[in-house]
């Protein structure tokens, strides 16, 4: 699967020199396009608007204690997340100061993530969170642009 970076998003339209239109009649009318790096091949694809990007859920927790049933429920929960299309690959971060950690899971469409999120291991999962963490939060975001230099093959979404 080739991984793509997203650069800036930018509009076409009633709007003066690409700059978002100033009233609302004129919004519908803005076309907005995404320019995208592709790094293996070095070129730029523009996507118009519509186009399904990249979706990052921010699984935030707070860890309480796990057992054994919560390693085999997280691993085939892993093993799930990996099998549907769309998964795109996941980093995990954990707080210097606290036991906090952030886990990022990248998907290519909201469909996917649904998909993932009716698997009976996630369900059962976020029905027994109390047993394994002290507290938890997710957030899911779609990508607009993502930029940076340095992390080559270690940017993001993970390949």
């Amino acid at each position: 699967m080739e991984m793509f970076s997203v650069g800036k998003v930018r509009c076409e339209g009633p709007g003066e020199g690409g700059q978002k239109p100033k009233s609302d009649s004129a919004v519908s009318a803005c076309r907005c396009l995404l320019t995208i790096v592709c790094p293996k091949e070095k070129h730029l694809v523009r996507m118009d608007e519509g186009t399904v990007m990249t979706y990052l859920v921010m699984f935030r927790l707070d860890p309480g204690e796990y057992d054994a049933e919560f390693h085999e429920l997280n691993d085939a929960i892993q093993v799930a997340a990996e099998d549907t299309e769309g998964y795109l690959g996941k980093r995990t971060w954990h707080a210097p100061e606290s036991e906090e950690i952030l886990v990022a899971y990248y998907w290519e469409s909201l469909d996917a993530l649904e998909t993932f999120g009716a698997y009976s291991e996630h369900k059962e999962a976020k029905q027994r969170w109390t047993e394994w963490y002290d507290a938890y939060e997710v957030t899911v975001t779609e990508v607009i642009e993502s930029y940076g230099s340095g992390f080559g093959d270690d940017a993001d979404p993970p390949a």
